[in-house]
């Protein structure tokens, strides 16, 4: 096999009612260059590894897995950074986690003609239908939205990971500058940072693939402490990359004052005086809508 244009990378653990999905929307794809599918299988308990071993055996010169014996996740060790980055090959990299799935054949195509033709662009993106699965049905809306400037996606993460195609070398000045400093567990949403603070990134007002909310994922928690540990990673994502990419006082203290009201707002549903405390202290307000959100939240305090 030529050397391949996009490597996919894919994680997966215990997606066996979704991988053979996902796997089909790789294979699908309609392109006129190469391409491999990175497979990180993380010793998944169910039949995962049997279907990843079937699509394998099927298409060697594509699916590239991994089957790992032992957990890696849980030992809070990267799995991007210790066994996908390490073995990308194309000059592209995708994203898709093995409950996702994409359902445009030429979603790869799309994005690699783009940045080929646009080398001031870093980073592709569209659309994702979101499948529910707690209810078993699609929601009406979708996620993924025009970002226009790289504050605003500072502000809230409008870029749906299975539908990332990003030029390997902001991977590669990512690992450089940045992650090899920090130990977060979130891994796609400081790499686009670190994308759009390098070049523009281009939105594809298209639905090319499906994000599946699971009842508990990295990215959705059941309990309060899950919830509010990963939004302070978010925290200390932002501070990091705030300093990286360079913007203005104000900027800064807008964005970080708005994660912290996020925080206290819920500090306050979880009713937890302590991290309220906290966040009353650490957020002031930046118009009149956040003034009367901390007012509100402040009279929520003294009645705890």
């Amino acid at each position: 096999m030529s050397t391949p244009t996009v490597s996919i990378i894919c994680d997966v653990y215990n997606h066996g009612p979704y991988i053979r999905q996902c796997l089909e929307g790789f294979v699908n794809q309609q392109t006129s260059f190469p391409f491999e599918v990175l497979i990180h299988d993380d010793a998944s308990t169910d039949n995962s590894a049997e279907i990843i071993r079937e699509y394998e055996a099927k298409y060697p010169e594509i699916i590239k897995p991994i089957y790992q014996s032992e957990n890696k996740y849980s030992k809070k060790i990267s799995i991007w950074c210790n066994f996908q980055f390490p073995r990308i090959k194309g000059k592209y990299v995708a994203f898709c986690e093995g409950d996702d799935y994409w359902t445009d054949t030429l979603k790869l195509a799309k994005q690699v003609t783009f940045l080929e033709a646009n080398p001031d662009y870093t980073l592709s993106y569209s659309k994702a239908k979101i499948y529910n699965q707690v209810i078993n049905q699609f929601e009406n809306y979708t996620f993924g939205h025009l970002v226009n400037s790289y504050k605003k996606l500072l502000e809230d993460n409008h870029i749906p990971t299975p539908s990332v195609c990003l030029r390997t070398n902001i991977i590669n000045t990512y690992i450089e500058s940045i992650l090899k400093n920090q130990n977060w567990r979130i891994g796609d949403y400081p790499l686009w940072l670190h994308a759009a603070g390098c070049g523009k990134i281009q939105f594809i007002n298209e639905t090319t693939c499906v994000y599946r909310v699971l009842p508990c994922s990295a990215s959705h928690h059941k309990t309060f402490i899950e919830i509010l540990n990963f939004r302070e990673e978010v925290v200390s994502i932002k501070k990091t990359l705030l300093e990286k990419h360079k913007l203005n006082i104000f900027t800064k203290w807008y964005i970080l004052n708005k994660t912290y009201l996020s925080l206290l707002e819920l500090c306050i549903e979880y009713k937890d005086k302590k991290g309220t405390r906290k966040y009353l202290s650490k957020s002031f307000p930046y118009d009149s809508r956040s003034l009367k959100k901390w007012i509100f939240f402040l009279q929520k305090y003294i009645r705890m």
